[in-house]
Order: structure tokens, then sequence, then C-alpha cells
């Protein structure tokens, strides 16, 4: 996988956390790993990304 050109690190960050979400880890797991003071926080931005993604099966992250 390649970084996009003109990629910059909030992309990067935003692409990791919608990747955990994607593969099934908890909220609380995503929060504490982009240092959100609250879980609410990652639930307002990534809302969209755990409506498409809650049926999804969870996949260790060790294994993306």
């Amino acid at each position: 996988m390649e970084v996009p050109e003109g990629a910059t690190m909030h992309d990067l960050r935003h692409f990791y956390a919608s990747l955990l979400i994607h593969h099934g880890e908890s909220i609380k797991v995503v929060q504490r790993n982009l240092r959100h003071a609250k879980p609410s926080i990652t639930l307002d931005v990534y809302s969209t990304c755990t409506h498409t993604c809650g049926t999804r099966r969870r996949t260790p992250p060790e294994t993306l």
C-alpha cells in the first residue's frame, strides 16, 4: 500500500482509526490509541464508520 502524495499526518490518523473500526476494533481501544479524552469524541468523528462497518468480523490488529 502506498501513501498518496499530499497525504497529511491527519489523513493517516483518520485512515488508521477507520481501518481499526472497519476490522471490528472497539471504540474504547480506538479512543485510547488516538488519545481522545472521551470515547464520545471518537464516536462523534467516526460515527459513519461504525454504522457502515458494524457487521464486519473482527480481525486482530496485528494482522493488518
